[in-house]
């Protein structure tokens, strides 16, 4: 765990992003409430119940007003795992995206409902 959080904080120190998004996080819930990094609030997480594997996560710039939405709306354990948050001042939502491609590769079911 700790390689991934020193990786994370070197890209957002290198890159200076203000949102970082990432996936495949292979946290637990309770491994998640560790993570710190510089300059930066966890603004949503996504992990698995039945395994610690995959999970989504959205980290945010301290000096950005946010507001985490409802993970559960979204996400389906095995299939599809979605973290969003709601950046108030540009009222624009950002989301972080995993879908199991093996799962899917024979359905091509589109994301969501888009057709």
């Amino acid at each position: 765990m700790n390689n991934k959080v020193e990786e994370i904080d070197r890209l957002s120190t290198e890159t200076k992003a203000s949102i970082f998004c990432v996936t495949e996080h292979h946290l637990n819930d309770e491994q998640a409430k560790l993570i710190k990094l510089q300059g930066y609030n966890l603004g949503s997480i996504f992990c698995r119940e039945a395994r610690s594997k995959e999970g989504t996560s959205i980290f945010i710039k301290e000096n950005i007003k946010f507001r985490p939405l409802d993970n559960t709306k979204f996400s389906v354990e095995g299939e599809i795992e979605i973290t969003a948050v709601e950046l108030e001042h540009l009222n624009v939502n950002v989301m972080t995206v995993y879908r199991m491609v093996q799962k899917f590769a024979d359905k091509r079911q589109p994301l969501m409902g888009e057709g």
